[in-house]
This record gives structure tokens, sequence and C-alpha cells, in this order.
């Protein structure tokens, strides 16, 4: 039987959390990865790379969702981290993927309709230059990179664009 204190456990439930983001249970995403984090920093100092790990997931959770401050806030915090690890880091891709689609749903309403317009297609071509980036090192079947797929087409029909193709 498995220690309910273990640091493995809190990696379980860390994968768990993921699974659940990915395909779009970010009701129980969240509580998961709370359990599964609180868990890992009992083992853990906070520059650990499973703790951040654990941060950058929650940020994409709060990216997909509808707390873009706190996205914004963490997931630039983790965008720092994976980009100084290794140019091209998939985790580096995918802070810049929520960090966009964080700042398409933090837009603010009282933008013109044009300048919104202009700004949510250059947002959605950065989020598939993002996934592009993502699938260029975990390829394209990889569960993250079809989770972000699936959420741009998702914010694309929201704001009533196409999903651009290409890599931008």
């Amino acid at each position: 039987m498995q220690d309910p204190n273990s640091a493995e456990l809190g990696l379980t439930l860390y994968q768990l959390a993921t699974t659940y983001y990915a395909h779009d249970m970010l009701t129980d995403a969240g509580p998961t990865l709370q359990r599964g984090s609180a868990l890992l920093r009992q083992h853990y100092p906070p520059d650990h790379d499973l703790v951040t790990l654990c941060k950058h997931r929650l940020g994409m959770i709060c990216a997909a969702g509808r707390d873009y401050r706190s996205a914004t806030m963490l997931l630039g915090d983790t965008w720092q981290h994976y980009s100084k690890q290794q140019e091209g880091h998939p985790l580096a891709h995918e802070a810049n993927f929520g960090l966009a689609m964080a700042r398409v749903k933090g837009m603010d309403p009282r933008m013109s309709s044009s300048e919104r317009e202009s700004k949510i297609r250059e947002e959605l071509a950065l989020m598939r230059s993002a996934i592009a980036g993502m699938a260029t090192v975990l390829g394209a079947e990889h569960l993250l990179v079809t989770a972000a797929s699936r959420y741009l087409a998702q914010l694309a029909v929201m704001t009533g664009q196409s999903v651009p193709t290409g890599s931008g």
C-alpha cells in the first residue's frame, strides 16, 4: 500500500490532473492538481522541477478555464523557467500557448470591434505557433499537443474566428 503522503502519490495525482486537463475536465483537474502539488511541496523545495511542473499545469488549467489573471502570473513564471532550461522546451511553448489564451480571455471589453478582432487573430496565430513548437519536440499526437489543438479550436469558435493554419 502506498503512503498517502508520499511524493510518488503527488506525482501520480499530477499525472492524473494533466490527463483531466488534456480531456477538458477542468473541474476535476484543479482539485486533483492541488492535492498532488501539496504532497510534492511537502517533499521538495519551492524551486524543484516537480513543484514548478505543478505550478505550470495549474497555470494551464487557469488559462483553459476562466482565471486569466492567475494564468498570466503562473505561466509568466514558468515560461521564464522553461525558456532558460533549453531553447525550444515544449513547456515553454505550452506556456506561450496558455499566455495567449489568457490574453484573449482577458481582453478589455471596451476595445473597439476592429481592434479586438485584430488582437484575437494575432493571439490565435501565436497559439498555433506554440502548438507547432510543442509538436516538433513531443510529436503531433502527444496528449498535450492534441489538448492544445482542441483548446485552440474551442477558443476560435468562442471568438467567431477560424482556426489559423501554419506556424505563424
